[in-house]
């Protein structure tokens, strides 16, 4: 769910993007803070999948 609403703020980044109420500074800010949250989230995801096969178990 956090990943889809992850895709949903970068769709509304990137329409204020082409619709001129963002300069490029901006989005370039934003977009690398979406990207970098879209990688955590997915590396949580991995981590936390049980049939993940190079998770790390605790020993």
């Amino acid at each position: 769910m956090a990943a889809g609403s992850a895709c949903e703020v970068e769709y509304h980044l990137i329409l204020s993007r082409d619709l001129g109420l963002l300069d490029a500074a901006t989005f370039e800010r934003f977009n690398a803070d979406i990207n970098e949250i879209k990688r955590m989230l997915c590396g949580l995801s991995n981590h936390l999948e049980p049939n993940n096969s190079d998770r790390r178990l605790p020993r």
